[in-house]
Parts: structure tokens; sequence; C-alpha cells
């Protein structure tokens, strides 16, 4: 049985409830954020919810107004204090996803909760050897082929960024 823990802003607690209901409905074992435990501090919460996620084999994010969170906390670009970077072993097999067709071909979850959304199956595509994921739809070099209806196939994974399924592609530094 499957493990989910939802992440979402407490403000959408009545939208986290009903798909907690959903998740349930379908079997999974839903971790929920703390609530209601006033004598902790944030660094606890987040400590809590981090350990939940780490038990979990998915997380779903409950995000209604994603954009304007982008601009109240004028979340646009990646910093170099707040990003590291890696080097990839370059026999390493990378999937990338910059268009429909090329997400369609990564196996992927039947979902009747999120129907409209594509949800990519990570485990299976590395059993089946794909080492990382990389989302590259913005910028000059993909504008002709980037497609508005990917950011809604990918439930709103919407910044270029690239998923490491295999700790092992990645060389030590």
């Amino acid at each position: 049985m499957k493990i989910i823990t939802i992440c979402g802003s407490y403000k959408y607690k009545s939208e986290m409830i009903s798909v907690y209901q959903q998740l349930t409905d379908l079997g999974y074992i839903v971790l929920f954020p703390a609530m209601g435990c006033e004598r902790h501090d944030k660094k606890w919460y987040l400590e809590l919810h981090t350990e939940k996620i780490a038990m979990s084999d998915a997380i779903f994010v409950v995000d209604i107004d994603h954009y304007d969170w982008c601009a109240r906390e004028e979340f646009r670009d990646c910093k170099d204090d707040c990003s590291f970077k890696f080097v990839m072993r370059d026999e390493n097999k990378i999937a990338v996803i910059s268009t429909l067709a090329q997400l369609r071909k990564l196996p992927h979850i039947e979902n009747s909760i999120i129907r409209s959304s594509y949800l990519i199956d990570f485990e299976k595509c590395l059993r089946i050897g794909i080492d990382a994921i990389e989302l590259c739809w913005y910028g000059e070099e993909f504008e002709k082929v980037a497609s508005g209806d990917l950011y809604f196939e990918l439930y709103g994974w919407d910044c270029d960024s690239i998923v490491v399924l295999n700790p092992d592609a990645v060389i030590q530094r």
C-alpha cells in the first residue's frame, strides 16, 4: 500500500482535507501536515513534515495560488546562496521533457483524482534505467517546442529542473 504525504498552505485546509478523503477512499495511507500544535515553532513543524515526506512513496501538493505566492515571495530566479551544483556521469540516461510527446513516452500512474495531469511513475522510470528526468521548457532554446499544456499535464511543475532518480548517477566532489 502506498503512503502519500499532503503538502500545502494551512489556508487551504479544507481543500487538503478533501484530497485526504479522496486519497484515503482510493486505499492510500495519507499523512497530513501537523495542525493545532501551537506550542511548537515553525522549525518543529518543518522537521516533522520532512520526516513524513521521507517515509512516503509520493507527495500530493495542494497549491491553489502558486503564482500569487511566487510574486509575494519574489520567487523567480535561482540564486547561488539557495542552490547547489552537481555533475552527472556521462553514461547516464536522462529523460528530457520539453514537449507533451516527450512527457507521454515516460511511464505514468493512472489516477482518478488528478485526471487532467500526467503523473510520472518515477519508480518505474528508475526500474527501466532512467537515471534522471530533466524538465526544460523555458528559455530561448525551447521557445518553439514548449507548450503551455505541459504545465497542466505536470500539475504545476513549472521550472527548469532535474529530478535525480538514481543517486549513483551523480559524481561526488
